[in-house]
């Protein structure tokens, strides 16, 4: 979604993909090395005595444990300024999913409408929309509506490596149908492969199925955990065989699939970028669509 709108993708892309496994190396295995260090598994603080709340973070407890008492604080404003940075991603990837559904026609058509700056406005409302559900917690208790949402958006993101994870297969099968070799025609190739999409593809699968496991211990049912652990699997087959039934659209080969629409546009594009790169650097401007680059 975000290549669609970057300048050079294929260049940019490929940077971001690799930094991206350093980054989350550094800052999630290595701030859970820190904190198992300072903080014993079986601290009062971690294993829930103050109840559900801000203070229970292990890295608060870190800092608190290690005595310097500003550290927490700056520890929950960068928590904060890493949810809004989550939300902003979520807005947009959202509102970019409305808006491509709605341009292949499997999302209302007004959802493509678009604002002077070329934003999809209405699409990225719908998403904003989506926040007032937070106000369930009113009636039905914060740490519950907690609860329901993280089992909800869970499922929905192993749902989402599923669904990656069996594109890419797919999509590699279509290529050696085709003879396309991945060397010559990917700008990018991923290691590993396909090893590692059949590893995400079952790993996700699994974690999926026993992610609420603990509503079918004796003693531990409840409808409502059950609904927000397994619902959104009926609900993405109900829509998967929906579309199939009315749109009686059908499954693709190997040799069916199309991989090379639009593949002039954007190899046109890519040469009018280095070009203008070259000239920006004699001080020479080139035009790219709309833009003078």
């Amino acid at each position: 979604m975000v290549a669609g709108e970057a300048i050079n993708p294929r260049k940019t892309m490929p940077r971001a993909f690799v930094s991206i496994i350093y980054r989350l190396g550094f800052f999630f295995i290595g701030g859970a090395l820190c904190i198992g260090i300072v903080v014993p598994s079986n601290s009062p603080s971690l294993v829930g005595s103050l109840g559900p709340s801000a203070a229970r973070s292990p890295y608060v407890i870190a800092m608190r444990r290690m005595g310097i008492t500003v550290l927490p604080d700056i520890v929950n404003a960068l928590i904060a300024t890493s949810i809004f940075s989550a939300g902003n991603a979520y807005v947009f990837g959202t509102s970019r999913s409305l808006y491509a559904l709605a341009l292949k026609g499997q999302a209302p058509r007004i959802l493509t409408r678009l604002n002077r700056n070329g934003n999809p406005y209405l699409c990225v409302l719908v998403a904003n929309a989506l926040s007032l559900l937070a106000y369930l917690s009113v009636s039905a208790g914060t740490a519950k509506v907690l609860g329901w949402w993280v089992s909800l958006v869970t499922a929905s993101q192993l749902l989402n490596w599923i669904i990656m994870s069996s594109t890419w297969l797919r999509f590699n099968n279509a290529m050696k149908k085709q003879g396309l070799s991945r060397d010559e025609f990917l700008p990018y190739r991923s290691r590993f492969q396909p090893f590692a999409a059949w590893y995400a593809l079952i790993m996700s699968i699994l974690v999926l199925l026993i992610s609420g496991y603990y509503v079918f211990i004796p003693g531990g049912w409840a409808a409502d955990q059950f609904i927000f652990s397994y619902g959104m699997i009926f609900i993405v087959i109900v829509l998967a065989a929906g579309w199939k039934v009315i749109k009686r659209t059908k499954f693709q080969r190997g040799h069916e699939v199309d991989l090379t629409s639009g593949l002039e546009a954007i190899e046109a594009y890519t040469q009018a970028y280095n070009a203008s790169q070259e000239g920006k650097k004699r001080g020479i401007g080139t035009r790219i669509g709309d833009k003078i680059f």
